[in-house]
């Protein structure tokens, strides 16, 4: 995991994120997750990106995943992005 991004002033529908240049070409919503700390977080994401279909879909290269994290100190929304350098 690079350094992550905190981003106060998104808005969908308008805004766009756009990693190493490239726009992500699929965007999934991961399951909620109770992970304790980002990094394994960002682990299971890339195990399962998508929460809509039993069992696991990793997070493609130039793939994107909405998460909400439920656990205490990390929780909120994150969108965790495969940029192929992992």
């Amino acid at each position: 995991m690079g350094k992550p991004d905190r981003i106060g002033d998104f808005q969908f529908g308008k805004d766009k994120i756009k990693v190493n240049g490239v726009l992500p070409s699929v965007l999934t919503r991961a399951g909620n997750n109770s992970a304790s700390t980002l990094n394994s977080l960002v682990d299971s994401v890339f195990i399962d990106a998508n929460g809509a279909t039993s069992g696991n879909q990793g997070l493609g290269t130039n793939s994107a995943a909405l998460v909400v994290s439920t656990a205490q100190g990390i929780g909120g929304t994150y969108l965790i992005v495969n940029d192929g350098g992992r």
